[in-house]
């Protein structure tokens, strides 16, 4: 992991050098610890070496990564588990064809791409599988499309769900993969692409309420998934079976795990987030400033904090106090935010907008964001 690690800071720096951009201005902000190096500067100089932590600082892929090959809103943005590769949705592909890309993120090479078969078969989120190989796309159609991510080639098609595949979610162990559909299922998956398991709520079927919007895999026995008929609802993976429904105001768009585990938030149209104790689902508390709705959440690794976006602000939370540490607006007031994550060692953002862009952040230690330059912006 250090010499991977290190591996990175050296492409960074390389890039940097060629770019011109002084390496004292373009990594994360300096901790306490840190290598002071022989000029004032810190780590600036010519004789001056990278510090020990240098290797987490974060990897400014804008430099290499391509510009993104479509014109439309990012649907969805992903890292793959072990950090190494990512990739991004978009629901427009109509002047390329291409609506999902996946990158080396020490490089910037694109190794994969898939395109839309089907004008209506749009891109709702991605996600990759549990051994990275493979990038999920759950698909308007009802079909999960594979990706093959280390050896090159075509996308296959499998039944997922009635009419469309909505949601994707895998376990913080990496062991369950699981999806929601239009339809109300939910359903887990092979590292493979193989069907597991199908959970299906014990119902007449409604076309207006069941969908399955989101979902989060909770641990490797329990999934919750957040449904149009204003559910949550948590299944068993151990016996098959409903174990509880946490009911809410509105239809349910949003399901997360934190990143220590601890804790889950819910997020409905009523523009409140909820937060709910993954032990016993019992209440914490409701967070109400959140008054333009949630447009994506991602969980910052180890902690109960996470980094939302709605409209066109970003902000971070925590959902065990409720205060909020951090906000920032996007740099074109025109655009919104439309799609975010963060890398699995915390200190890399990546935000989608409305306009085709990705752009890349630096989290420090205090979880604030830094933007990091990100030519070329997008396309107007």
């Amino acid at each position: 992991m250090r010499c991977a690690a290190a591996l990175r800071s050296v492409v960074v720096a390389t890039l940097l050098t060629l770019a011109g951009v002084p390496l004292a201005c373009a990594g994360r902000p300096a901790r306490a610890g840190d290598d002071a190096g022989p000029a004032a500067g810190g780590r600036g100089g010519a004789a001056s070496k990278p510090a020990a932590r240098a290797a987490k600082t974060p990897r400014d892929v804008q430099l290499a990564v391509p510009e993104m090959p479509w014109n439309g809103v990012v649907a969805s943005v992903c890292f793959s588990p072990d950090g190494k590769t990512f990739a991004a949705a978009s629901h427009d592909s109509l002047a390329t064809g291409v609506d999902a890309a996946v990158w080396n993120l020490a490089t910037g090479k694109e190794i994969a791409r898939a395109s839309r078969t089907n004008i209506n078969h749009r891109v709702n989120q991605i996600a990759f599988s549990s051994d990275g190989k493979t990038l999920l796309l759950a698909r308007n159609g009802g079909n999960l499309h594979l990706l093959p991510v280390v050896k090159a080639g075509k996308a296959v098609e499998v039944p997922a769900h009635g009419r469309h595949c909505m949601a994707l979610g895998l376990s913080p162990s990496r062991k369950v993969t699981a999806s929601g559909g239009y339809d109300g299922t939910v359903r887990t998956w092979s590292p493979q692409g193989k069907p597991l398991q199908e959970f299906r709520i014990d119902k007449a079927y409604r076309p207006d309420g069941m969908a399955a919007q989101s979902l989060a895999v909770l641990d490797d026995r329990f999934i919750a998934s957040g449904h149009h008929d204003h559910m949550v609802r948590i299944w068993d993976l151990n016996t098959g079976k409903l174990a509880r429904e946490l009911p809410h105001p509105n239809p349910v768009s949003i399901v997360h795990l934190s990143g220590d585990g601890e804790l889950f938030v819910t997020a409905c149209a009523d523009r409140k987030i909820r937060v709910w104790k993954r032990a016993d689902y019992a209440a914490v508390r409701t967070l109400d400033q959140f008054g333009n709705g949630l447009a994506g959440l991602a969980a910052l690794p180890g902690s109960t904090r996470f980094l939302g976006i709605q409209g066109g602000d970003w902000f971070v939370f925590d959902a065990a106090s409720g205060a909020v540490t951090t906000t920032g607006k996007h740099p074109a007031p025109d655009r919104f935010w439309t799609a975010v994550a963060v890398h699995p060692q915390g200190d890399l953002a990546a935000l989608g907008d409305t306009k085709g862009a990705v752009h890349w952040f630096s989290v420090s230690a205090d979880q604030g964001l830094e933007p990091i330059p990100t030519p070329p912006a997008g396309r107007d």
